[in-house]
């Protein structure tokens, strides 16, 4: 194992090399993302023309539920019983 040492010149060579690697794993990744962009904003249109429930609406539902509890609590409060049986969207 005896010294070696590289030329200022090659210390370049393989600097820019390493960058260059590095830029074009970064843009392959840019690349990836945009295709996967543009095949998901696809899926996401047909889904979005597909009627909605109110369990398949996600974070909607959430909100629906806390909506559900205030009101059902507070007609409790009352002394009233009520009971949601459907929601639909208003158009």
């Amino acid at each position: 194992m005896g010294n070696t040492t590289i030329s200022f010149a090659e210390s370049l060579v393989y600097s820019s090399l390493g960058i260059t690697v590095v830029f074009l794993a970064l843009v392959s990744l840019a690349l990836v993302i945009v295709l996967f962009s543009k095949i998901f904003s696809g899926l996401n249109k047909a889904a979005a023309e597909s009627p909605k429930t109110a369990s398949a609406q996600g974070e909607d539902a959430g909100i629906i539920a806390a909506i559900v509890a205030v009101v059902t609590q507070d007609a409790a409060s009352r002394g009233e019983q009520i009971v949601v049986t459907s929601i639909n969207e208003a158009k």
